[in-house]
């Protein structure tokens, strides 16, 4: 049973990552299987468009094009814990740079909770999104739900992550 919860709580460690990541959209990267999502910020949903003076714009691939300009060969990723998803959440460096305190401050992405400072640079500035209409990225998705589970592969409750996140912490890990 001890070795059971040792091998659950590495696969869910929330470990380090490094390396040249393929970058999935504004807000995800993947190195090889794992999978990332950048903590406390979200970027449009791929698919998402937005208005730039009366023209339909492509600024879910567009923030995908900024994160992959951002992201290199020496990314790092610094996992805080998993999502809903299975996905580690996590705060990437790629060259000195926090990418995801860059795709905020940049305009590419809207704070979730950790980058207020940015957004408000962002939005000064009239940095990507913010010269631009468009719905939150969160608005977007509830006004365009996806199939359940389309991606999402499989899920842990919130409870058995937390005793996972625990024995983590607990092991030192």
């Amino acid at each position: 049973m001890v070795v059971a919860i040792a091998v659950l709580a590495n696969r869910y460690a929330a470990p380090e990552l490094s390396g040249r990541p393929r970058v999935v959209d504004g807000d995800s990267l993947a190195f090889g299987a794992d999978r990332v999502r950048l903590y406390g910020i979200d970027a449009p949903e791929l698919a998402q468009t937005c208005d730039r003076d009366g023209a339909t714009v492509a600024c879910g691939r567009m923030a995908r094009a900024h994160l992959r300009n951002l992201a290199g060969e020496s990314t790092k990723c610094v996992g805080v814990g998993i999502d809903r998803y299975d996905r580690i959440l996590a705060r990437c460096q790629s060259g000195g740079n926090d990418l995801n305190a860059a795709m905020v401050r940049d305009g590419w992405a809207v704070d979730a909770g950790e980058y207020a400072a940015e957004e408000q640079l962002a939005r000064r500035g009239r940095s990507g999104l913010w010269a631009m209409r468009f719905d939150s990225p969160q608005a977007w998705r509830e006004a365009h739900p996806r199939p359940a589970d389309a991606e999402a592969g499989p899920r842990l409750t919130a409870s058995i992550r937390a005793v996972l996140m625990a024995v983590r912490n607990w092991l030192g890990w």
